[in-house]
């Protein structure tokens, strides 16, 4: 499998007040079947819900197997979506309140709000009910703290049992033996400070003056000494310049100590890493 960490190259987060749990949310059907997106770096899981003026688009993504899965939820419902700051929802029939941190984006001209969803460690919570099961995805309007739209995400399981055999896919495509990468007595882990591979003075400077953020998703590929042989961009959503910056930095920076299999040999393996740039004062 594939470690994962997340950089945040400088960010200043808004807070909002803890939701109202009393009110009730208007409930969105599906209105199309769960899609599996077999992209090229990437897996996405996507589905749409309600209609008109209420409808939600409703996407998951996952770089890797065990990787942190990423939602993205586009509509017009989401107006009240700015640069940055928290959202909250509730995943299931258990009403677990959930605080997450979106970055403002717009999907097919439509405002979205985007956000790494926490299913590993609410399967840790809660052994045995899996998170992906849940049958229902509720969102809250920060500013008038009550629910604000229920999505009816009926089927989720089984489109995630789907995605795993689609990051499993990946692993392939990257010339690894996805039954060795599972079964690692060792992961590749990072053998210098993670939070010095990629640094302020790396954010390319025309897009800093102009206030640009982004977010980039990489893939590191390291033999079986521990050396970063090459660095791949999953995805982007700036411009060609954070992305040269980014896998500069890191085939400079990034130190490792190699991944073992099961007999303790070392192994090829790879290792995922976002870097999310945010303007000053965001």
């Amino acid at each position: 499998m594939a470690p994962f960490r997340t950089f945040i190259a400088s960010a200043c987060l808004a807070s909002f007040a803890q939701p109202v749990l009393g009110a009730e949310a208007k409930m969105l059907e599906p209105s199309t079947h769960w899609n599996v997106d077999y992209a090229g770096d990437f897996c996405r899981l996507t589905r749409a819900f309600g209609e008109g003026d209420d409808l939600v688009l409703l996407f998951f993504e996952q770089y890797g197997p065990d990787s942190a899965t990423k939602m993205v939820a586009a509509g017009k419902i989401f107006q009240w979506v700015g640069p940055v700051g928290q959202f909250h929802i509730e995943l299931g029939e258990d009403k677990a309140d959930l605080e997450m941190r979106y970055g403002g984006a717009t999907l097919l001209d439509m405002p979205a709000i985007v956000g790494n969803m926490p299913f590993a460690s609410l399967e840790k919570e809660n052994p045995g009910k899996p998170a992906t099961e849940a049958e229902y995805l509720t969102f809250f309007e920060p500013l008038r703290k009550s629910k604000y739209r229920t999505l009816h995400t009926s089927g989720m399981g089984k489109a995630f049992a789907a995605m795993k055999d689609c990051t499993t896919s990946l692993v392939e495509n990257w010339g690894l033996d996805p039954e060795v990468q599972a079964n690692l007595s060792q992961e590749l882990a990072p053998a210098n400070d993670v939070s010095k591979w990629v640094r302020t003075e790396d954010y390319p400077h025309f897009a800093a003056q102009r206030g640009e953020p982004a977010m980039v998703h990489t893939r590191i590929m390291v033999d079986a000494t521990g050396a970063a042989t090459s660095c791949h961009i999953q995805q982007s959503n700036g411009a060609e310049e954070f992305e040269n910056s980014v896998c500069e930095a890191l085939m400079e920076r990034a130190e490792f100590t190699p991944a073992l299999d099961a007999q303790g040999k070392a192994v090829s393996s790879s290792y995922l890493f976002v870097v999310d740039f945010r303007p000053y004062g965001s």
